[in-house]
């Protein structure tokens, strides 16, 4: 380039502040060392912004080929996030918008360009309400001069919606891509590749929020279309059939999901590099499908090998490679590897929170998912910690995942023994997700299950027994199989709740089932395995087949320590429930060691008043009598009783049984009138209750008639 032409170029720069800092000196010292006049750079100003003006924004072949997904504008917010250049980015953007708006106007079509791409600056940093209003007021900019169906306009309204998305405004996002989608159709029309895309984002919104019919229908619809206009094997189809996949597996169409992901996973390496985001994207979709199925293994295979294939291409903290990693908590915890899974999600909370903030749903979803491991590890109270936190502050931003935290809170509340809290906040989990997701959708299931398990734990058996079979019913109904883990969970409760009442033929045969499934399908170490054995256990036991009970709780035992410790919830379960059989066999020295081993544990980690500590308390009490020591067991009695009228309620059946052991007790020791009275009361309230047939009926009339103690 000629020194004098260049002199004006550059001098054009200083004057108008583009490119490096505004300088009328510096611009003057050259135009003056070149004779150049004054009028040149001011006639070269009003050229380039007419020449702007004229063409913004130009249709142009770039535009056709973008929208066919052969071209994408580059990502310079990620080239200046890996060279730590965004914070002077941004310094440099706010200082070109200030001198191009002095020179061309706010109204301007380069200082609109220079404000689209301060958006990015901000969004790329995360601070998405400031975004928001700058996005806003560049539409409404745009708009006054061009219009609102003007293209420009309607993609910035695009960018908005992206932008509600990331903070969670789904009502907002919603709105504004049905508007966006009915001024598309009619400026490009319903098949033109804009108006598609435009499809493809509200069909997002749809199926975050749970309408899986609306984005099935447009999923399809963008499928087709592109199928039609760009190839089966372009791009965009991928996209387009990987997002029709995701919806399948929300519904729980796994079957059609895993189909759907792996063919585009098998199509794109023909099309696309294998390091390419979008092939990253589907690895994990299927790895989730995957965790949904039962197939822990091999989604923790596909996680892992996606998280060091992430941190190679896009870095150890990208957001993508948080996601792969949250991801492996996940696998981790549907293992039964607790540990594991709360270390991992400990380190995914903690590098969300640093690179997208405390309120990004991103990092509320890895909150949810670490109090799920502190949950399973007994950290109760650190559970729900977390599940407040994030239901707190997910109010708009996490659609049908807070119904899950919020069941899952209830879940916590079970056991901590809040029961009653727990029934109120299950039921209005199940209204809203039946409202939200239909009643046969596997996370309605879900809630419906748990919801049971809360009403057994308050001697509501029959309408425990309701919700299970209801639950069990449908799942079987759609998936005859017996290996998805959901389908074996509503089993074994089932199986709890018949126990419960006495209808132990049943029951037993449902537990051998989902403890002979569960060992195949999860695995002879699962947790939820061995829970099975030790459910099993238990009914044998009230069958009186102590024998075979004694051995599957020692087998549970011994697993349950070398897997969890000493000290967790499921352990001290099968401590107990061995020292209840073992005092059925008149092992009387061994059965007092192991209670009061789970009575002092329960009293440390959970409290004098939680259910379990209270089981406790009346085993060794049991024992205790059972043994001959009755004044200690009196003692026991009567404070548990106590302790069940206030937290239990008189008529809870544990709270019943107590009172007829007290009054074995009081009668051994010869004080037979208070005795009467009392096995008199508590036979009246089991009748009333539980009705005349129910073998704890039976127990408290026999009890009545002092003929043996009931443990």
């Amino acid at each position: 380039m000629p020194p004098m032409k260049a002199a004006l170029q550059l001098a054009l720069s200083y004057s108008i502040g583009f490119g490096t800092r505004k300088d009328d000196e510096q611009a003057t010292y050259l135009l003056e060392k070149y004779s150049l006049q004054h009028t040149e750079v001011t006639n070269r100003i009003q050229s380039i912004s007419d020449g702007l003006i004229q063409s913004f924004p130009k249709d142009d072949l770039f535009s056709h080929l973008s929208d066919q997904g052969y071209a994408s504008f580059l990502d310079y917010t990620q080239y200046y996030r890996e060279r730590n250049l965004l914070e002077k980015a941004e310094i440099t953007c706010r200082r070109e918008i200030q001198t191009t708006s002095l020179i061309f106007g706010d109204s301007h079509p380069l200082n609109w360009a220079l404000k689209y791409v301060l958006t990015l600056l901000t969004a790329s940093q995360g601070r998405w309400e400031e975004t928001q209003e700058q996005q806003v007021q560049l539409i409404k900019s745009v708009s006054e001069r061009f219009g609102e169906e003007y293209p420009a306009t309607l993609s910035l309204g695009g960018f908005l919606l992206g932008t509600y998305v990331e903070q969670g405004r789904w009502n907002c996002a919603k709105k504004l891509g049905i508007q966006l989608l009915r001024k598309n159709e009619k400026v490009w029309g319903a098949e033109h590749l804009r108006t598609v895309a435009c499809a493809a984002n509200l069909a997002h919104v749809f199926r975050h929020e749970g309408e899986w019919q609306n984005a099935e229908e447009f999923e399809r619809q963008v499928m087709e279309i592109r199928m039609r206009t760009l190839s089966v094997r372009h791009p965009e189809t991928f996209i387009s059939m990987n997002d029709l996949a995701l919806t399948y597996s929300k519904q729980g169409r796994w079957k059609e999901s895993e189909e759907l992901t792996l063919r585009v996973i098998n199509a794109c390496p023909s099309v696309l590099e294998a390091e390419h985001p979008f092939i990253f994207d589907s690895k994990d979709n299927l790895a989730s499908i995957y965790i949904k199925q039962g197939r822990w293994e091999e989604a923790g295979e596909i996680f892992a090998d996606m998280i060091r294939v992430k941190e190679k291409v896009l870095g150890p903290e990208h957001p993508h490679t948080l996601i792969s990693m949250g991801n492996l908590a996940s696998a981790y915890l549907s293992q039964g590897l607790s540990q594991q899974a709360g270390n991992l999600g400990l380190q995914v909370v903690e590098l969300n929170t640093k690179v997208l903030g405390a309120a990004h749903s991103q990092t509320l979803i890895s909150i949810g998912n670490l109090a799920s491991a502190y949950s399973s590890q007994g950290l109760w109270q650190e559970a729900k910690e977390l599940e407040d936190q994030v239901i707190e502050n997910s109010l708009e931003t996490l659609g049908t995942d807070r119904l899950i935290l919020m069941s899952n809170q209830a879940l916590t509340s079970k056991r901590q023994g809040r029961w009653e809290e727990a029934e109120r906040l299950g039921k209005r989990v199940m209204d809203m997700m039946e409202q939200k997701q239909g009643i046969e959708h596997p996370d309605t299931l879900t809630c419906i299950d748990n919801l049971g398990s809360v009403l057994q734990c308050q001697a509501k058996f029959k309408e425990a027994e309701v919700m299970h079979r209801n639950a069990l019913h449908t799942r079987t109904k759609h998936d005859p199989g017996l290996d998805n883990p959901s389908t074996l969970v509503c089993m074994s409760n089932l199986a709890l709740v018949l126990d419960e009442q006495g209808k132990y033929k049943e029951a037993e045969s449902l537990h051998q089932q989902t403890m002979e499934r569960r060992s195949i399908v999860l695995g002879p170490q699962h947790p939820s395995t061995l829970s099975g054995i030790d459910n099993l256990g238990t009914l044998l036991k009230n069958c009186g087949q102590y024998k075979e009970a004694e051995t599957l709780h020692r087998q549970a035992l011994k697993e349950r320590e070398k897997a969890l410790g000493s000290e967790h919830s499921d352990t001290l379960s099968s401590i107990n429930n061995l020292g209840v059989v073992l005092n059925h066999q008149g092992h009387y020295e061994e059965a007092e060691s192991l209670h009061e081993r789970a009575l002092q544990t329960r009293l440390k980690t959970l409290g004098p008043k939680h259910a379990n500590t209270l089981k406790s308390m009346n085993n060794l009490a049991s024992v205790y009598m059972d043994n001959g020591k009755l004044e200690a067991a009196k003692t026991a009695y009567r404070k548990l009783v106590k302790t069940q009228q206030e937290v239990l309620g008189p008529e809870h059946p544990s709270t019943l049984n107590s009172r007829n052991n007290l009054g074995l007790a009081i009668t051994y020791q010869g004080n037979h009138e208070e005795a009467a009275m009392m096995h008199r009361d508590t036979l009246l309230i089991y009748q009333s209750v539980l009705g005349p047939r129910h073998p704890g009926t039976l127990a408290s009339y026999m009890d009545r008639n002092i003929t043996s103690p009931r443990n």
